[in-house]
């Protein structure tokens, strides 16, 4: 929610915040191949954690159901 805030200009990170993104962002255009790489893996992390509690929700309806 923090970053999407600023994302839209309602709020602007605190100044110690703001000198880590840029030295993040700086670091990251360096290393480009790597950050996009990484990007996937994340997203694709994340999706499999949506099939598996998804998978861990339909469970326990199931098992629910079998009562």
């Amino acid at each position: 929610m923090t970053v999407s805030r600023w994302e839209r200009g309602e709020v602007a990170p605190d100044s110690a915040t703001a000198r880590f993104l840029q030295t993040l962002g700086a670091g990251l255009q360096k290393k480009k191949p790597e950050a996009e790489i990484l990007n996937k893996i994340l997203k694709a992390v994340a999706a499999g954690a949506a099939i598996a509690g998804m998978a861990l929700l339909l469970a326990a309806i199931f098992e629910r159901k079998g009562r």
